[in-house]
């Protein structure tokens, strides 16, 4: 998870910076293989579930997220193709509350903060006209926070 998380911060910079298809890819391969990581990571060492079912979130996870990628982009300015990654980390989050030792509340708050992100991230072309800068880089901060909150629990969890 930290190899991915310096290379999410390495991505979003290129993309930022440069803006072609090449930096795109660089962008958005790493946060899926992270999210990718992170459920598979937690199902097993966390939840203590098998390759079967740790296997069956990851195919539901995909599917899920191919389907949400249908959905049209003026849509809540893009944000809906994250809807999958909200809704597994709400249900870790639960999963977590009632089970960890330790930072019960960590994926819950990490799930709030995403939930804030998202939430800016959805607004920022249309207040563009309103706030001139948009509110994108309040969704890049707070996803920051979200990878050190979810990496975090992960940690917790599995030791």
């Amino acid at each position: 998870l930290m190899a991915l998380l310096i290379l999410i911060g390495l991505g979003s910079t290129a993309f930022h910076t440069f803006a072609t298809r090449i930096t795109m890819m660089m962008d958005v391969i790493p946060i899926l293989l992270y999210q990718i990581a992170f459920i598979s990571m937690y199902s097993l060492y966390a939840m203590k579930l098998s390759w079967v079912k740790t296997l069956g979130l990851f195919v539901l996870f995909m599917g899920s997220s191919i389907l949400s990628d249908q959905i049209p982009v003026h849509y809540m300015n893009g944000s809906l193709s994250y809807a999958p990654a909200l809704l597994f980390l709400t249900g870790f989050a639960f999963w977590h509350y009632k089970n960890a030792s330790n930072e019960k509340y960590i994926l819950l708050i990490a799930a709030g903060v995403f939930t804030i992100s998202l939430t800016f991230r959805s607004v920022d072309m249309a207040l563009c006209p309103i706030i001139p800068m948009g509110t994108h880089f309040l969704w890049h901060c707070l996803n920051g926070t979200v990878l050190y909150l979810t990496t975090r629990g992960f940690i917790r969890a599995a030791s």
